[in-house]
């Protein structure tokens, strides 16, 4: 999070709003790893969501350039930051359901081989 306290973002939505995005994606990013066991899909998560950020919507001088898609006037940190919990919790949903669809078939394919 101290890296990004250089970012524009910081001057355009304070430094409560940006700390508190940074620090649910942050968290966010503990928890994929956590449950992972790999660093893997926090990485694979902050990845995808630069480049969302970066070729969707931005807004002028923000730390990733001007090459989106739709450029917005202003940032609207508080917007941000709800759409990022939002889709954050959808994400943990779908890779758990996932995980545990994995693991499910796993556990069948173990006892179908013991038998």
């Amino acid at each position: 999070m101290l890296l990004h306290l250089s970012n524009p973002e910081v001057r355009a939505a304070g430094i409560v709003l940006a700390g508190l995005h940074w620090l649910t994606s942050g968290m966010f990013y503990t928890l994929l790893t956590l449950r992972s066991g790999s660093l893997d899909y926090a990485i694979g998560a902050h990845v995808i969501n630069n480049v969302l950020s970066a070729t969707l919507i931005g807004y002028p001088g923000g730390a990733l350039g001007e090459i989106a898609l739709v450029m917005t006037k202003e940032l609207d940190a508080a917007f941000g930051l709800v759409t990022f919990v939002l889709a954050a919790v959808i994400a943990y949903v779908v890779l758990t359901r996932a995980a545990g669809a994995s693991a499910q078939v796993t556990a069948a394919q173990r006892a179908e081989a013991a038998s």
